[in-house]
């Protein structure tokens, strides 16, 4: 009843504002009514790429979210992580190791470790070319983009790269070579956040020549206090700059080169310390009282604290892309080439308190290639469509970390040293032919081979002395030298029916099989436990449908899935008399079945409403780790079992220009933040209170004034206006101490935005 309270809410006061502003607003005309609308006053058609070629949304038998970039500016989504806030069933948390590096949880699945030798659950592609580490996502602003795709399910018949949960596909804007235009952008938000961007289209050779750059400037936003130094943390100093160039060859035929470079150097997000264990690890009886009494001190203000190391981060990426287009008769022939290098360096206070209890610097250097050819087109009159592609991939570099626990009383260093070489080759194809009018099948096959090479120098080195210690006994000191190489193949594939009722319909039922690659483990403290994990299986089926009514006034999809995970990739800690060892196992089985909807209404001219919800029922059939462990009581993390969004925009033609306003409120139920639930735990019950998000709705708005031919947009905004306070992350030193750091609170800004 709750949630449907909310809904109600949402709904009312989204209405009540658009139609107060019709009540008011002069009469409009048609080119006003074809911007609001789309169409005449109905929807806007929404193109989409999720099958490799431009395609309507409600032709399209998947399940995909699309946002284009005004939707974007309109709901608030200035940087990556706010798609979690618009996209219902779709999760984003910041990396253990580093605040910039992502991950992603989809339909259930999560790869949570965002070390070197982890695939990922969800796969990020930028412009056709797919980054197989998100170092540099977590802070990057949604910088001069054409539209963001959420596609939902298995991917790998159709992409580069085989994913189990889905893949988010970012499409920026590529060089005009007709026309010489320019964006500029500031704002001034809470807390001291300033952004500035500029963006420029320049024709170099008319209809043949064309340089398209972006660059973006973000500073501040620190919105947590140190109580001692009274430094902030959790803000921004960070640039990107984006460079497109693009050569029409001939009219058949085109070449577009890209470079995007991103790097920052912030006060990283903050810890803060939550409950140290009674006597046990690193808190002694001693230490419990004063503890105690910091825990006091920091109770209820949410965005205080006091650390003994500055937490600081520093990421360098480099991104190069070339795709050459040839037309054909049929179709297009595409190849796209690129490379990405990657570092960073975080240094993290990881119990988050005044005391020097723990700390870590992670460091990363790693480079990626990779070449892809694709083929899509159509034949028989359009009767048959089609997709084909080969690629190959490769990946190597650095993962170090370097832990001091106690630093004041041990000199020892825990280092987990480690590089990887992994190879990557795949053949995709897939197909759709009209057997009626009305009738379609699709099929697509994939085949995948994946070659993971892990070399690792783990060991525990005296600061004073330099004497070193291998962590797995058996290894031979100084080098403690290790290595090994394992490789995987598979075949996944799709075969699917849709079918149009009507022109305004269309139903659909599919079954997919996904893979995600196998690999090996960094930080494994015996021999035996330096084994490979093996792919995991996703086998998923999906029903659904696509509706449009009143004349392009109401949109209305819906689906349905069901899948069952083998093999399934999760993350283990398991203590022996040797140590620690942080490991990723072939843990078990899953199912997971859930619901996802989405309603598009334009309920009068220059007033729509938007609603996503998801529903996710996820369930382990058999969970044990490396000791034989039933852990099936566990929890599933970053998967909220139900979620929903509503927004509402309204434009009103004015004599000086226009006015926009637009609102947004995103609701997710109680979300895990870890998975831990351990009833023989004395400590569970407050590992559970304090890993636990609680259900929260975050609430949005904007309000814009374009004048001077819209060529001048002022605004006004606000995010998370009811000032929820809850947690983002959580993090779980066994044995030890839980910390905790806190989502940005209420923030309101100000933005000026000028098109030339």
């Amino acid at each position: 009843m709750k949630v449907l309270s909310h809904i109600g809410v949402s709904l009312f006061a989204l209405a009540a504002m658009g139609a107060a502003g019709a009540a008011q607003a002069q009469s409009q005309t048609a080119a006003d009514q074809a911007e609001a609308s789309g169409d005449g006053g109905g929807l806007a058609e929404i193109v989409v790429t999720a099958r490799r070629v431009a395609e309507n949304l409600q032709e399209v038998p998947v399940a995909v979210t699309v946002f284009s970039a005004k939707q974007l500016e309109q709901r608030g989504a200035a940087e990556v992580r706010d798609l979690a806030r618009i996209s219902p069933g779709l999760e984003l948390r910041e990396g253990t190791g580093s605040a910039t590096a992502v991950t992603f949880q989809m339909r259930g699945q999560l790869q949570s470790d965002a070390s070197a030798p982890a695939d990922p659950s969800v796969g990020f592609y930028v412009d056709g070319f797919y980054w197989s580490r998100s170092y540099g996502l977590g802070g990057t602003n949604i910088l001069d983009l054409q539209n963001v795709q959420v596609l939902k399910g298995p991917q790998g018949t159709l992409f580069g790269r085989n994913t189990s949960g889905g893949a988010i596909v970012f499409q920026s804007n590529d060089p005009d070579p007709s026309r010489f235009s320019g964006t500029l952008t500031a704002s001034y938000a809470r807390f001291d956040k300033a952004v500035g961007r500029a963006i420029l289209n320049i024709p170099i050779v008319d209809d043949r020549i064309a340089l398209r750059a972006a660059v973006q400037r973000i500073h501040g936003g620190g919105y947590t206090k140190d109580l001692v130094s009274g430094k902030r943390y959790d803000d921004r100093d960070n640039w990107v700059a984006r460079a497109k160039l693009l050569f029409n060859v001939s009219d058949r035929f085109n070449i577009l080169l890209s470079a995007e470079h991103f790097w920052n150097d912030n006060k990283a997000p903050s810890r803060r310390l939550a409950f140290a264990y009674p006597g046990g690890g690193f808190i002694n009886t001693a230490g419990v009282a004063a503890t105690n009494a910091y825990l006091a001190s920091i109770a209820g203000n949410f965005y205080s604290l006091s650390n003994d190391y500055s937490p600081t981060e520093s990421t360098r990426t480099r991104t190069y892309v070339g795709t050459a287009t040839y037309e054909t008769s049929y179709g297009a022939v595409k190849l796209i080439a690129g490379y990405r290098k990657v570092k960073n360096n975080q240094f993290t206070d990881l119990d988050g308190s005044p005391f020097e209890v723990s700390n870590s610097n992670n460091i990363k250097n790693l480079k990626e290639s990779s070449v892809e050819l694709q083929t899509t087109g159509s034949v028989l009159d359009g009767d048959l469509t089609f997709a084909a592609g080969a690629l190959y991939f490769a990946e190597s570099g650095l993962d170090l970390s370097i832990t001091q626990n106690l630093p004041r009383t041990s000199p020892n260093n825990t280092v987990n040293d480690g590089s990887i070489k992994n190879r990557s080759w795949g053949v995709y194809s897939q197909a759709s032919y009209k057997i009626l009018s009305d009738l379609t099948l699709t099929g697509g096959i994939r085949y995948s081979h994946d070659k993971k090479g892990v070399e690792i120098h783990n060991r525990v080195q005296n600061r004073n002395t330099g004497v070193i210690a291998c962590q797995i006994a058996a290894l031979a000191a100084p080098n403690c030298y290790a290595e090994k190489t394992v490789k995987f193949s598979d075949i996944s594939y799709t075969v699917s029916l849709d079918y149009k009722p009507t022109e305004d319909a269309l139903l659909y039922a599919k079954r997919t099989r996904g893979y995600r690659a196998g690999g090996l483990n960094f930080r494994p403290t015996r021999l035996e436990f330096f084994l490979p994990y093996d792919p995991e299986i996703v086998i998923e089926h999906e029903a659904g449908f696509k509706s449009e009514f009143f004349d392009r006034r109401l949109r209305f999809n819906a689906a349905g899935y069901y899948s069952r995970v083998a093999n399934l990739q999760r993350n283990s800690i398991i203590v022996t008399p040797f140590g620690a060892s942080a490991l990723i196992r072939s843990a078990g089985k899953t199912r997971i079945y859930g619901f996802e909807a989405e309603l598009s209404a334009r309920l009068f001219d220059g007033f729509e409403l938007n609603f996503n919800g998801s529903i996710t029922k996820p369930k382990y059939l058999i969970y044990a780790d490396g000791t034989g462990t039933d852990r099936r009581q566990e929890r599933f993390e970053s998967v909220p079992e139900k979620a929903f969004s509503i927004t509402g925009t309204y434009t009103r033609p004015l004599d000086i220009g226009k006015l926009v306003l637009s609102g947004g409120y995103n609701w997710t139920a109680t979300t895990a933040l870890l998975p831990n639930n351990n009833p023989a735990d004395p400590f569970n019950a407050i590992i559970l209170a304090l890993s636990t998000r609680p259900a929260r709705g975050l609430l949005d708005a904007r309000i814009g004034l374009t004048v001077l031919d819209d060529s001048l947009e002022l605004s006004v905004f606000g995010t998370n206006l009811t000032n929820e306070k809850v947690p983002g992350e959580a993090f779980l030193f066994a044995g030890s101490f839980i910390n905790r750091s806190f989502a940005e609170p209420r923030t309101y800004g100000v933005s000026a935005t000028y098109k030339f």
